[in-house]
């Protein structure tokens, strides 16, 4: 740093990559650029094989995607979204769970070239589901409601925190459009609702 009370001029000569200044007053201070690490995310890898697989008719979709719910895990769809009360993304998870297939088909594309991508993006989601929830459990540790009460009373509260979480991961993609990144997103939400990584298990009896 330069002391303050002195004033100074600086002139383009030298070799200085043709930068330039006039009269200076006042203290000069150097800021040394720290180095940075750049990280990438699965996500927009997914996002974008999703749109592809999902840019057909919705004959072609109900023939090549829908699943019947009979055949997808030991309890409904219908019975899990009572059990943790989801009332705004119900009607979603409704239509969008049907076709679980079509994100199978696009963590197989992507297992290609990125290895475990399924069991990655997954426990993503998991990680996000739980610290939500322990965020939403230590608002309320002085309460004396279950914790499963607790859970759905902000059962879309916390389906909005992991759909947020996930869309911030997305940086502009000039191959896609907003519409199909919303829809890819919420298969995603969807899918790993089906798969448990989201919200609660039902109590089977």
């Amino acid at each position: 740093m330069i002391d303050k009370k002195r004033n100074f001029t600086i002139t383009n000569t030298g070799e200085n990559n043709g930068l330039m200044t006039g009269d200076v007053y006042g203290g000069i201070t150097y800021i040394q650029p720290e180095n940075t690490v750049s990280t990438f995310s699965l996500i927009p890898s997914l996002i974008e094989k999703l749109a592809e697989l999902a840019n057909v008719d919705d004959e072609d979709m109900e023939r090549s995607y829908k699943l019947n719910p009979i055949d997808l895990m030991s309890y409904t769809i219908e019975e899990k979204i009572k059990y943790n009360d989801v009332i705004k993304y119900k009607e979603l998870i409704r239509e969008y769970s049907l076709y679980g297939s079509i994100c199978e088909q696009a963590f197989n594309i992507i297992d290609n070239n990125n290895v475990g991508i399924k069991r990655k993006v997954l426990r993503s989601v998991s990680v996000l589901y739980r610290e939500c929830k322990g965020g939403i459990l230590l608002e309320n540790r002085a309460s004396t409601q279950p914790e499963m009460d607790i859970v759905r009373l902000n059962a879309d509260r916390i389906l909005d925190f992991v759909k947020r979480d996930l869309e911030s991961r997305i940086t502009r993609n000039d191959n896609l459009f907003v519409e199909e990144i919303d829809e890819a997103l919420m298969r995603i939400i969807c899918y790993a609702f089906v798969e448990c990584k989201i919200l609660e298990k039902p109590q089977v009896v």
